[in-house]
């Protein structure tokens, strides 16, 4: 059975180079508009990103999916029934309405810009070029082995990156993952700001203490669950 990881918006395959080392024969790849997929002026919806999905996973699977990939993986799930054993989120932005989950998205300051389509996030997405160096210089001098994820980070358009979060991930209904619930474990941080902890006690969920929106520097803990729950 194939496992296959779903990475997050503004992220590449890269991110889980962390976990990589834990499960070796996982499937990675780049969503369209993320990495080195093409990055056309076109609309990032459910139906793109599902297409898509749809080609890259030919027999029943365990989705992991990061973020806004735990999106994807539910709706996978949920459109394929059959191609999915189970689905194990990581970071899932778990909000009680669409509404609740944009004012989560606000909280944090990058994810303000393209969920209030403000001009900053187009001007950060258009002169990449002009802070990703120090961006990548601090994490080479501090955060070394996570220098590779982070380059992903600026692997997008403004297009890929604001039509991610206005047609797919704004448009998307996390309660949802209800429907699904006895073939899904979530794996949040204690510390991201982006879930509601009232509403884990749904799901079968880990929460893992002093982690945020990311996994950088808990590989360890969430891939112990992650085999745990295989």
């Amino acid at each position: 059975m194939d496992i296959v990881y779903i990475h997050g918006s503004s992220d590449t395959q890269a991110s889980f180079a962390g976990l990589v080392k834990y499960f070796p024969n996982v499937k990675l790849f780049d969503l369209p508009g993320f990495g080195v997929e093409d990055k056309p002026e076109i609309v990032y919806d459910k139906k793109l990103f599902l297409t898509y999905l749809r080609k890259k996973i030919t027999k029943k699977s365990v989705l992991i999916g990061f973020s806004m990939g735990g999106f994807l993986a539910k709706d996978f799930a949920l459109a394929y029934p059959h191609l999915v054993e189970k689905i194990i989120v990581i970071a899932y932005p778990l909000q009680k309405s669409r509404q609740a989950l944009k004012k989560a998205l606000q909280i944090k300051w990058l994810n303000r810009q393209y969920a209030n389509k403000t001009l900053m996030g187009k001007i950060l997405c258009h002169n990449h070029w002009v802070y990703r160096w120090f961006v990548i210089l601090f994490v080479n001098l501090f955060m070394r082995p996570y220098r590779f994820a982070i380059r992903g980070w600026f692997a997008h358009t403004y297009q890929s990156i604001l039509s991610a979060t206005q047609d797919y991930i704004l448009k998307s209904d996390p309660m949802e993952l209800t429907k699904i619930k006895a073939r899904t474990v979530i794996i949040v941080g204690e510390r991201d700001v982006l879930v509601d902890k009232a509403l884990l006690s749904k799901f079968r969920s880990h929460v893992i203490p002093g982690m945020g929106h990311t996994v950088f520097g808990y590989e360890e803990q969430v891939a112990r669950i992650i085999k745990n729950s295989l």
